[in-house]
């Protein structure tokens, strides 16, 4: 356990030296994914999967959708998403992201919130780290369902896809 945590604050580290100057503008297409592994009690560990498209609808705003996978009780969601990007250095942005979702077998609605440091490593890719609450629908066996709050740190890859001149 020990050598992870190490492992994950020397990519941390070496992202934030190596990064490339990135602008968000208007139009900009953001592309890509987190993923997560947490450890919980009475469970194994649940993974924790999201892939999102959104666009920059302002310089450091960004709305769009995604899909998010939950394996405990595998669930299947869906929903809106938006980004929030402080101005800052070049280099590694912080920002706010927030969502809402509802199971694609329907259900109540999920919601998530968290702040990360997307580090960019070219001026197209960044790696994100990101620290998310959120309060999912869950399923055991298909018998019982209850809702579960994580918190958990998940690691992404966005691709930004630049307005065309």
């Amino acid at each position: 356990m020990y050598t992870k945590k190490l492992f994950f604050v020397l990519c941390l580290l070496a992202t934030s030296f190596i990064g490339h100057s990135q602008t968000l503008e208007k139009r900009t297409w953001l592309v890509g994914g987190n993923f997560s592994y947490l450890n919980s009690s009475g469970n194994s560990g649940i993974f924790y999967g999201s892939l999102s498209g959104l666009n920059m609808v302002s310089k450091n705003v960004a709305i769009g959708g995604n899909l998010t996978y939950i394996s405990s009780g595998s669930n299947l969601n869906i929903g809106p998403q938006a980004r929030y990007y402080f101005n800052g250095e070049k280099t590694s942005k912080l920002f706010f992201l927030g969502g809402l979702s509802i199971r694609t077998e329907g259900g109540d609605p999920n919601y998530s919130l968290g702040a990360g440091l997307a580090n960019f490593i070219s001026d197209y890719v960044s790696v994100d780290f990101v620290g998310t609450y959120g309060n999912f629908f869950s399923t055991s066996n298909g018998l019982s369902s209850y809702r579960s709050d994580l918190i958990g740190i998940q690691v992404g890859l966005q691709i930004y896809l630049p307005k065309k001149k």
